[in-house]
């Protein structure tokens, strides 16, 4: 796999209707299955967080499907808790839930000035 892309990550701002502007929010994170469990994940996880404190984001949330319990293990080991936001998306013709995860933004302060 030398020099192949192993997997992408894309972050911004939160799309929620309920955040704030040091919201941020982790979009996407997609691992090659032949790259799982060789830490590109938590690399590319990382480098979305890194990304978000440069950009003065000090909160992270991301979506995860509900039924999906490798994503969200995945998630809780690297600090992610369930925050309570739930809706559902359309993929394909059917109706799937989704979960809200949230955690702070490691490196910045959440403390109020």
């Amino acid at each position: 796999m030398d020099g192949a892309v192993a997997g992408f990550a894309a972050a911004g701002p939160s799309r929620d209707e309920d955040a704030s502007p040091r919201d941020g929010e982790l979009y996407a994170i997609y691992v090659d299955p032949p790259c799982w469990r060789l830490g590109v994940g938590r690399a590319l996880e990382a480098a979305a967080l890194a990304g978000m404190r440069a950009a003065g984001f000090s909160s992270a949330t991301l979506w995860v499907i509900a039924a999906n319990p490798a994503a969200r293990a995945f998630y809780e080991a690297a600090g992610w808790a369930f925050d309570g936001g739930d809706t559902t998306i359309e993929l394909g013709d059917d109706e799937v839930p989704i979960v809200r995860y949230r955690r702070s933004v490691p490196g910045t302060s959440t403390r109020a000035v």
